[in-house]
């Protein structure tokens, strides 16, 4: 599969995550500035939730301008089949900040073996009443896949896992492209009045096994 195919569809999943609070309340004003982080080499630092993600050498980072662009690419492919959507996508962008997009290669360049990115974002939901757990989060995570008419199947039962001994809540997914499937994973905890995800694509067992360090060597805060 192309690489930027698998970029696109990518951005599409975190698009889909950045309308879900949209669909229950909309934020009429903006998100406070909680900042977006810093990168210091290979290590994405949030102080608001005490968060730093180690990423491997050599890792392509994708700079804010570009992540936008294919945020709008996303926005407008998930948009097209719902008018609700339409709306709630251009609202989600008070909510919602795209915080890290990190691939194993360029996206832009195709690899021979596929490529594989780990996404990382917040969204505001402190506004929502009785959105204070995960499983409400990824209940309309599933919603919105069906409002967008998006050819995915959510594989399985969502399921706890430990990230620096604090509780996400994992979905797995596979996207349906031509011949091929590809596999992402939301992983949410709702924290400090956002909903912080992670988001991991993958082709193969060994990408996912590479993922899944990643995240074992991820600090988060309280």
């Amino acid at each position: 599969m192309g690489s930027s195919k698998t970029l696109i569809l990518v951005i599409v999943a975190v698009v889909v995550a950045a309308v879900v609070q949209q669909l229950l309340m909309p934020l009429k004003s903006p998100v406070a500035d909680i900042g977006y982080g810093k990168q210091e080499g290979n290590v994405f630092s949030h102080e608001y939730f005490g968060l730093e993600v180690p990423l491997p050498d050599g890792w392509f980072i994708q700079g804010a301008e570009k992540r936008q662009e294919y945020i709008d690419k996303g926005s407008e492919m998930l948009s097209k089949n719902s008018d609700e959507l339409k709306r709630s996508v251009e609202s989600s962008k008070k909510s919602t900040l795209n915080l890290l997009t990190a691939f194993e290669h360029d996206p832009q360049i195709p690899a021979p073996t596929g490529n594989m990115g780990i996404m990382c974002m917040a969204e505001k939901v402190s506004h929502i009443p009785g959105l204070n757990k995960s499983e409400d989060y990824i209940d309309n995570l599933k919603k919105v896949y069906r409002m967008g008419k998006i050819n995915a199947i959510f594989v399985g039962q969502p399921k706890e896992v430990m990230i620096c001994g604090k509780k996400f809540l994992a979905q797995d997914t596979q996207l349906n492209v031509g011949p091929t499937f590809v596999s992402q994973r939301y992983i949410v905890r709702i924290s400090k009045g956002y909903a912080l995800a992670f988001v991991l694509s993958y082709l193969t067992e060994d990408q996912e096994k590479q993922l899944t360090r990643i995240l074992e060597s991820v600090t988060v805060g309280e």
